[in-house]
Order: structure tokens, then sequence, then C-alpha cells
């Protein structure tokens, strides 16, 4: 197996942990909340616990990583969060549920940091830095939207590997499966899924301005990426003397 492959696979096993991690909290403050009868306060208090295990367990997860190994410290984290959540099925007390969630988390510290790890194996600090910036370049002008990427943030990918949605802060499953069921596939079904209302459009068509993510990327020092964007114009203008006076100067 390549290191391509294993990259894709840990990528995947790393997404797979985010949504059940999501997943499970969501049910877990909606099952406290009505079985329970926690309201707003009682969850930010089972949030906080969570936060606070997190940030003494994955510091000793990553550590018992690096002296163990990483694929031993995925088989234990996953053992723990798997018999957990057996365990967690089977009592029925908000006390119960809470050790569960503590128990959990412990858990996911041991495969959290270890996936991080992975990723970014053999990938230098300047590599995943460039990655980076130019996803948040790519974002910051989007539709002209002029500010950062805030974290976290998740992308939506088609079977060709473009971006069809990114989504802010943490990804409700509720929200993401009729998502993944409604991808559009078509210039025109793209169109009708960004626009709030249906329209007449008078224009040809919708097109991200590759122009300004060129001058953005050379701006920020990411010339390959920046050339690539005034070939882009070049091939739908062929005619725009700045994308060829851009591109020329990237030669020099």
């Amino acid at each position: 197996m390549t290191q391509r492959q294993l990259k894709t696979g840990y990528f995947v096993l790393e997404g797979l942990n985010a949504f059940a991690t999501t997943y499970y909290f969501y049910y877990l403050f909606f099952l406290l909340q009505s079985e329970y009868a926690f309201g707003n306060l009682g969850n930010l208090f089972v949030s906080a616990l969570n936060g606070l295990v997190y940030l003494f367990a994955a510091f000793q997860g990553g550590r018992f990583a690096q002296k163990h190994g990483y694929f031993v410290a995925l088989k234990l984290g996953f053992a723990i969060m798997g018999l957990t959540l057996i365990a967690g099925s089977l009592l029925h007390n908000a006390i119960a549920q809470i050790v569960i969630m503590v128990l959990w988390t412990i858990g996911l510290c041991f495969t959290w940091p270890t996936l991080e790890a992975l990723v970014s194996e053999k990938e230098s600090s300047a590599g995943l830095a460039q990655r980076i910036g130019i996803y948040n370049i790519v974002y910051r002008y989007l539709f002209d939207r002029h500010r950062d990427l805030s974290l976290p943030t998740s992308f939506l990918i088609n079977e060709a590997g473009d971006i069809v949605k990114v989504y802010q802060g943490p990804v409700a499953p509720e929200h993401l499966l009729p998502d993944l069921a409604s991808v559009p596939n078509t210039a025109v079904d793209r169109v009708r899924k960004a626009l709030p209302f249906a329209g007449t459009l008078h224009q040809d068509k919708f097109q991200r301005n590759a122009f300004t993510y060129g001058v953005a990327f050379f701006q920020h020092g990411f010339l390959d990426q920046a050339e690539q964007s005034f070939k882009q114009v070049i091939a739908a203008k062929p005619d725009d003397p700045d994308a060829y006076y851009n591109l020329g100067t990237l030669y020099l």
C-alpha cells in the first residue's frame, strides 16, 4: 500500500471519527434533556466537564501514542469508545451517562491526537503551513468574504474531489445527511442550490474570480497557485491583457 493510499485511509478514518463524535454529543445532549430534564445550564455543565477531561486526556493520549505506537493507541481508543457506548445503552440514569461520557472522551483522546499525527506524518512544517494558507486564501476571496477561515471548518467533497459545501463550526448530522443525498452534479443544480430563491439569471453563468485568486496567491507567495489561476483566466478570456501581464510577471 502506498503512502498516498495510507494517508487517504487516515483522512477517511479521521472524518468518520469526527462524524461519530458530533453525532454522539448531539444524541447525549438531547437524551439528557428529554429523559433526565437537563436544561441549558445542565448541558453546559456536561460540555464544560467534557472540555476539562479532553484538556488533560488528549495530552496523555498523544504521549501514549508516541511511546507505544500509533496503531496500539488507535486500537485502545476505539475499544474504550465502543465498550463505553455498549455500557451506556444498558444504563438508564443521568449520572451513569455522564460517567460514560467521561470514559468515552478518554477513549477519544487516544484516537484523535493519533490520527492528527498520522495525517501529518512525513509532512514538512512548511508543507502543512502552505496547504492551510492556500485553503484560507480560497475561502477569504470566495464571493469576496474578506475574512479568514474559522475553526472548526469542514468540507463536503464530491466524487470528483471538488468542494461542494463549506461548513462553519460543528457539523450537525441532521444537516449532513440531506446534503449528501442532494449533492449538485450540474451547473444548473449548483446555481439552484446556491441561490436563496428562484429567479432569472441575466448573465452567461456564475464564475469564480480566478484573477482575484491569482493576485491574492501572488501577494502571499503561492506562486504555483497564482500561475494556475492566471492561466484559468487566459483560458476563459484569451484577450484579457491583465492576466497575461501578471502571468508574465511571475516568470521574471
